[in-house]
């Protein structure tokens, strides 16, 4: 069973940043070992005490702002048919997979539609 500490490092590091509200992340750390040398302290567990007293305490940085979202179309089901990728397929295939030739075929066709 492991024995219990006084040292609560979430409590230091409010503390510090209470003192000091641009304090970065490693000095934090760099601060908790000096006052506590003979507390191991994990680097990683530090930062994370460190993020989340920032938030509690209210010092987060601006936000994004609004985020702008772009609508993507979505292919229908109904859109491409099987049996169109199966043209497209033997279309590839009669030109030995040159898609260059392919493409070509494809804009003679729509212009014959035309």
């Amino acid at each position: 069973m492991a024995k219990k500490s006084t040292f609560n490092m979430s409590a230091e590091v409010r503390n510090l940043l209470s003192k000091n509200e641009t304090m970065t992340g490693p000095e934090v750390f760099a601060a908790l070992s000096k006052k506590f040398p003979g507390q191991k302290i994990n680097k990683g567990s530090c930062n994370v005490s460190f993020a989340m007293a920032r938030k509690k305490l209210g010092l987060t940085g601006k936000g994004t702002g609004n985020r702008i979202y772009r609508k993507v179309a979505k292919p229908d089901a109904e859109t491409i048919s099987l049996s169109a990728l199966r043209s497209a397929r033997e279309l590839l295939n009669r030109t030995n997979g040159d898609i260059a030739l392919a493409n070509a075929i494809l804009k003679e066709v729509k212009m014959l539609q035309s």
